[in-house]
């Protein structure tokens, strides 16, 4: 029963018109345009911000130290 009930559904969808009918034709010069949105390339920027200079010792010690990403290597 399930079987006949899905087939009854195709059918029915088949006998719909295609959506892209229902959308204006692009070469129609009258035919009325999406409104355009503009996002500026900049909306998420964030300012440069100085930091400290840390002690180069340190700074290759937890490079050293550190887990390569994405291999799970072990320390």
């Amino acid at each position: 029963m399930k079987n006949k009930t899905s087939w009854v559904a195709v059918a029915a969808l088949m006998g719909l018109p295609p959506m892209a009918a229902a959308q204006a034709d692009p070469a129609d010069p009258a035919a009325p345009a999406p409104a355009l949105e503009y996002r500026s390339a900049f909306s998420d920027y964030k300012p440069w911000q100085e930091i400290e200079p840390a002690d180069w010792r340190v700074v290759n010690d937890t490079v050293r130290d550190a887990k390569p990403a994405g291999t799970g290597a072990p320390k």
